[in-house]
């Protein structure tokens, strides 16, 4: 089943700063350009070594998983707009609803900054984005699409801990929060996950129609 995989993770820009900087120092011993999880896959001391630096400086992971397939198929049969049927647009809003409802617990008190990688996907996310942010408060205030992950560390880490998140799923169908996800160390710090299926999107688009005209 296709389905769109979104994970990263979130800090206090001081856990950012540190976090980037033991990583250069790291990308230099290794001789490596970037963390990319293809160069990654055959290098797993190297891995393993970043995944700490993670765990050390970075408050949580976070992942949504919507199936493509079976959010087209509720879409069509509730009628509403086309848009809907962009898995970002439900992506966005699972991850920014994660966030804000564990902001707190997380130590994260200032607004919040996200930033994506553009693969392929640029406008489609940005048209969810900006549909998502109508009416939302301060706390989420930007997103910023960069060019490549291999420019930015923190997107480096966020293509680690989805392509695991993937892995994992395809699988076994399902992730868990009180599993290990498969990953090659034990996972320290705390992720936290949205994973739809058929019932769980007919939940979500039922609640998102009663505030938006229904397609006759």
């Amino acid at each position: 089943m296709k389905a769109l995989v979104l994970g990263g993770y979130i800090a206090t820009a001081e856990g950012w700063a540190a976090f980037s900087d033991e990583c250069e120092a790291l990308l230099n011993r290794a001789g490596m350009a970037s963390f990319k999880t293809s160069a990654l896959g055959i290098r797993l001391e190297t891995a393993a070594e970043f995944y700490r630096i993670i765990e050390a400086h970075l408050s949580a992971g976070l992942t949504c998983i919507v199936p493509v397939g079976p959010l087209r198929k509720v879409v069509g049969e509730l009628k509403l707009s086309p848009v809907f049927a962009n898995a970002y647009y439900l992506g966005c809003q699972a991850i920014i609803n994660l966030t804000a409802r564990h902001q707190e617990e997380m130590g994260l008190t200032q607004p919040i900054d996200f930033i994506f990688d553009e693969q392929a996907e640029k406008q489609r996310m940005r048209a969810a984005w900006d549909g998502y942010l109508e009416g939302k408060p301060a706390q989420v205030r930007n997103l910023e699409v960069d060019e490549s992950d291999a420019n930015v560390l923190p997107l480096q880490a966020a293509d680690l801990f989805t392509w695991w998140i993937r892995q994992y799923w395809l699988k076994h169908g399902t992730i868990s929060r009180s599993e290990n996800i498969g990953l090659l160390w034990q996972h320290e710090i705390p992720w936290l996950a949205a994973e739809y299926d058929e019932n769980g999107l007919l939940k979500e688009l039922l609640h998102i129609g009663r505030a938006v005209a229904i397609e006759a």
